[in-house]
């Protein structure tokens, strides 16, 4: 039993050192990484026109009620750095309305409903801005996402390029 004991583990040492070989053939073989400089590495940045809302600067952050209201009725607006203007196709509405409820044990909880909806063009839908300028209060947070722009074409280039990006997204927090 003991010839056997040895016969086996020579064997197993015998595998190990061809599979210890093997491995350090394949590195070998393997071209190593060229480093190039910082400056050749080209980065790809996106472009996305901004968002306001109205036809103001207003493109995001705390803002009192009373103006929220009177720039929402005018929609959304959307221009780029350059000064190109773009119209706005349509976006994902998302209120997040701020209510403060009671548990079980008379624990008052601060929890958010929300309410979402796609609105084509760039005023909200005729549904939700029927009763949204009476809900909306102080905390309450509003969401426009995916909003769609297009280009406005110049009449005298009929050829322009009509296709549909999207725009910086924009957040609006209700305050004082």
């Amino acid at each position: 039993m003991s010839v056997l004991k040895v016969i086996i583990e020579i064997s197993l040492i015998f595998a190990l050192a061809l599979c210890a070989i093997n491995g350090f053939a394949q590195n070998k073989s393997q071209p190593k990484a060229v480093a190039r400089p910082k400056d050749t590495i080209k980065k790809v940045k996106n472009f996305l026109p901004d968002v306001y809302l109205g036809h103001s600067d207003f493109n995001g952050g705390k803002i009192r009620k009373k103006d929220f209201d009177s720039l929402m009725r005018q929609g959304l607006s959307s221009r780029d750095s350059l000064g190109n203007t773009y119209s706005v196709k349509g976006f994902d509405f998302t209120y997040a309305e701020r209510n403060v409820y009671e548990d079980s044990l008379a624990n008052l909880i601060v929890v958010a409903d929300y309410l979402f909806e796609y609105c084509p063009g760039d005023t909200l839908t005729r549904g939700i801005a029927e009763t949204f300028y009476q809900r909306t209060k102080l905390g309450d947070t509003v969401f426009f996402d995916k909003v769609k722009v297009a280009r406005v074409r110049k009449p005298s280039n009929q050829n322009a390029d009509t296709a549909t990006i999207l725009g910086k997204p924009l957040k609006c927090i209700i305050a004082k």
